[in-house]
């Protein structure tokens, strides 16, 4: 088999030397691989870092995530294509393990894992990372991927894999601009009878956001990505869309307002991570009136 890592990248300067430090560190026989950056209009070193590597660079013009891999797609060799995110570590047996999966499994069309933090570089990356790994779903053993059912895993790009042949007939959803893209395809490629994997032992590490404006923008995106699920989702007719846009607003506010009491309160310890809560669901919120008024 021969592999293809598809990396999306927008003014990822201050990371994406290390995903590709860590990727070309791999054990993996580099001539077994080919690494595809799409970026998108960076204006910082993103560029100049990329080309330190031996990469192929594209650029697009389209905003998104998802164009950005559709194009890497198109432009690639291999056929198992790879995803992971400019702010990824990759473990250095990350392509083996992955191609020791389908080997042992061809009917298998594609299979991810967890994600793990990094490391901590301050208090508000600590809450970042520990406030995401709780939020996930990682399985300690193998299960595949039900379509519309957060509880039976899904497969994130920062740390998947599928055979190419799959996207003959599917693509990344253009119209997710921001988060939940990788949620959409899983989900409807399992509908389509494709089987996808959650493996626990195909592990992957992010550099979570260490600053407040990082920390807005991650949640603000998974806002608007989670809204946009939504709606494609679970808002099949307008009852529905209500009642769903309702119980998330309502499970929402209750615990913004639960920790917003909480850190009033004089008796109140950990006020950074009440606070950084407060800041974290503000931001979630107002991705997902975005998200709707789109």
């Amino acid at each position: 088999m021969f592999f293809t890592v598809i990396i999306p990248t927008y003014n990822s300067a201050n990371t994406l030397y290390y995903t590709l430090s860590s990727l070309f560190s791999s054990r993996f026989p580099q001539s077994k691989f080919e690494v595809i950056i799409v970026d998108y209009h960076s204006i910082d070193d993103t560029l100049s870092i990329a080309r330190k590597f031996p990469v192929k660079i594209y650029s697009i013009t389209k905003k998104g995530a998802a164009a950005a891999r559709n194009l890497g797609i198109q432009k690639s060799r291999g056929s198992i294509i790879c995803f992971t995110d400019s702010d990824c570590m990759v473990p250095e047996d990350w392509l083996s393990k992955i191609l020791n999966f389908f080997n042992n499994h061809p009917f298998v069309d594609g299979v991810g894992g967890p994600l793990f933090p990094y490391y901590y570089q301050n208090s508000i990356q600590k809450f970042a990372a520990e406030v995401f790994v709780e939020g996930k779903v990682f399985y300690n053993k193998t299960i595949e991927v039900k379509p519309g059912i957060f509880t039976s895993g899904y497969l994130m790009t920062s740390n998947c894999a599928y055979r190419k042949d799959v996207f003959n007939s599917v693509n990344f959803d253009e119209s997710f601009l921001t988060a939940y893209e990788d949620v959409e395809l899983c989900w409807n490629l399992a509908e389509k009878g494709n089987h996808l994997i959650f493996n626990p032992d195909i592990k992957m590490f992010h550099i979570f956001p260490w600053t407040l404006k990082g920390l807005f923008k991650q949640w603000f995106k998974y806002g608007m990505g989670a809204t946009k699920l939504d709606k494609k989702y679970f808002g099949k007719n307008p009852i529905d869309e209500l009642k769903s846009i309702y119980y998330n607003f309502t499970i929402l506010g209750y615990v913004w307002m639960k920790h917003f009491f909480s850190l009033l309160s004089p008796l109140s310890s950990n006020k950074t991570s009440k606070l950084l809560n407060c800041f974290k669901l503000s931001s979630y919120y107002l991705g997902t009136v975005y998200g709707l008024l789109r």
